[in-house]
């Protein structure tokens, strides 16, 4: 397996594990039909990858990526974003958070250093999926991981 299909899977298992119990699906790799609620890696959109980011003895290469959260407006329309409050909060009393899924391991079992920092791209989205329209509210969270190599 190659190293960057390596950090997507480790990604994925890291956040499978927070968020399995929740009922969400996480995929590696973008699927022909996702099952929502759904957390979906991939390269970020612009400039995913930097192979040379520093150079001499330890240089350091540095990964780009996105996880994507979608969440189906099945009920109602607040439902949904009440969930994806849950997921985007931060802090010690919040059992959903997305920003700490990575504090436990933040180097991937090694592979790198991980750093979720932001959130983009939070909204309503209207998709057409399998032929019917769904309503889905969603958040962009950019992922950095810092490989470091000898």
């Amino acid at each position: 397996m190659s190293q960057l299909s390596t950090i997507r899977e480790a990604i994925a298992a890291a956040i499978t594990e927070a968020y399995w119990s929740r009922g969400f699906n996480v995929y590696a790799y973008e699927p022909t039909t996702p099952q929502h609620p759904s957390i979906v890696i991939s390269l970020a959109p612009d400039d995913p990858i930097d192979w040379q980011q520093t150079y001499g003895q330890y240089r350091m290469s540095e990964v780009r990526l996105r996880a994507r959260i979608l969440i189906p407006a099945t009920t109602s329309l607040e439902t949904a974003l009440r969930a994806l409050d849950e997921v985007l909060s931060q802090g010690a009393d919040e059992e959903s958070s997305f920003a700490d899924t990575f504090y436990a391991d933040p180097t991937l079992d090694g592979l790198g250093s991980i750093r979720a920092l932001s959130v983009t791209n939070v909204g309503v989205l209207e998709r057409a999926e399998d032929g019917v329209q769904a309503t889905l509210v969603g958040a962009d969270v950019p992922l950095t991981v810092n490989i470091y190599r000898s």
